[in-house]
């Protein structure tokens, strides 16, 4: 089992979200989602089962025990996004 959590919940993140589910029977969890968007966010939470929805990645970080973070989020917000990540010890993936 590996623990997925995915930054940003907007238009792209669909495509993500949706391979993490098809991943589900090879040991894919999609733990946690978070984007500042609260609507976009929520929206994803409902529509992908997942019951851990944070607005700030640096708090969903520091709460959820993952195995793995996927950015999926707009080019400027990918680098700092990553440090985070990385600062927190969790490999990350990022949408280019």
């Amino acid at each position: 089992m590996i623990r997925i959590g995915l930054v940003g919940c907007g238009f792209f993140a669909r495509n993500h979200l949706n391979a993490w589910k098809q991943l589900a029977p090879e040991g894919a969890v999609l733990a946690a989602v978070c984007d500042a968007d609260a609507n976009k966010v929520n929206a994803a939470a409902k529509d992908f089962g997942v019951s851990a929805v944070h607005t700030d990645a640096a708090e969903m970080l520091a709460a959820e025990q993952l195995d793995a973070v996927d950015i999926v989020t707009q080019v400027r917000s990918h680098q700092p996004l990553v440090e985070i990540a990385l600062r927190a010890g969790v490999p990350t993936i990022v949408q280019k």
